[in-house]
């Protein structure tokens, strides 16, 4: 009978695999455009972090926000950020009230002038603020921008 014998490779060799690759993916990320976009950007341009952001929240859509809202979409333009809602079962006479309304006005206030890490980091990169556009049934209900002045 004949004994099969099996290699097993170093564990090193698989991490070294692994460091190539990425060096691989780095070298061809790193084309002469790309690298003259880079160049070209200030030392304080949000535009790269902003892109990551946007990249990420639109991986992360839907979001459940609570159990009538769900976050549907995410887009900036000129350091303005977006947020669209969608809201499912508050009935419309509500929705239309100025209570409501109000309560979602603090609510997002309050949120948006909170002191924390990640609110100061988007209040970096969307130095205008946050429009926060509420649908239901495919129609626009509510609108609401804050913006730095508002925390002052």
């Amino acid at each position: 009978m004949e004994e099969k014998t099996t290699t097993k490779e170093p564990s090193g060799t698989i991490e070294n695999s692994k460091i190539e690759q990425r060096y691989d993916e780095i070298k061809a990320n790193s084309t002469e455009d790309k690298i003259n976009a880079f160049n070209a950007k200030g030392d304080d341009d949000p535009t790269m972090l902003r892109g990551i952001f946007l990249s990420d929240m639109a991986e992360s859509l839907p979001m459940l926000i609570d159990d009538v809202t769900l976050l549907t979409e995410v887009t900036a333009k000129n350091g303005m950020l977006f947020y669209q809602y969608t809201i499912k079962g508050i009935p419309d006479n509500i929705l239309e009230g100025d209570s409501w309304q109000q309560n979602m006005r603090e609510i997002l206030n309050r949120n948006y002038c909170g002191k924390n890490a990640g609110m100061d980091i988007l209040h970096e990169m969307f130095p205008e603020g946050i429009t926060h556009n509420y649908h239901k049934s495919n129609k626009l209900i509510f609108t609401y921008i804050v913006t730095p002045a508002i925390c002052q």
